[in-house]
């Protein structure tokens, strides 16, 4: 349901925050989640990533990659500082439906949890709400070798309504 947010309640309705209402919105099987950034419209898909028996990977369940748009949609994975520094997480079970992890690039608990829909998405408190995340837009300078980030903005849904929720984080 969150990934249909953007389509349900139009973008532009978003765009004052920030995001870009010419950004394109992944269309890719076992999506959870996906990060964009101000720097171009390529972006980062978090996807369900399940073993050869259709469940969970237990040591890595998400797999990360970008899809290039500039390429026309091309698949690309992250290459190692991508993954060491930026886009990459660790992650614990804490049984088979319900995992914790942590981006690298930022300090805080995300669940990977299945709901009553057999469905997994992913959540985070954020501000004393819980939410769960459609979609995160990065927000960064570039100084160089490494990009400043200014802000990043997460929106989703809020896990006890379903209503439309966003939270803004400043760096």
């Amino acid at each position: 349901m969150p990934h249909d947010l953007n389509r349900k309640f139009k973008r532009s309705h978003f765009e004052e925050y920030g995001l870009p209402e010419h950004y394109p919105i992944p269309e890719v099987p076992n999506l959870l989640f996906y990060i964009q950034r101000n720097i171009n419209n390529n972006t980062v898909v978090y996807t369900l990533n399940k073993d050869k028996n259709g469940c969970v990977n237990q040591e890595l369940p998400l797999r990360v990659y970008w899809l290039i748009y500039k390429e026309g949609g091309v698949v690309r994975e992250l290459n190692p500082i991508q993954t060491k520094l930026a886009y990459g997480y660790k992650s614990w079970v804490i049984n088979d439906n319900v995992f914790r992890f942590q981006m690298v690039s930022y300090d805080q608990d995300f669940y990977l949890t299945k709901n009553n829909c057999d469905q997994f998405h992913v959540s985070t408190i954020l501000e004393e709400e819980v939410m769960t995340i459609s979609n995160i837009f990065v927000y960064a300078e570039d100084y160089g070798v490494f990009p400043q980030v200014k802000f990043a903005e997460f929106f989703g849904a809020k896990a006890g309504d379903g209503f439309p929720c966003y939270k803004k984080v400043q760096f």
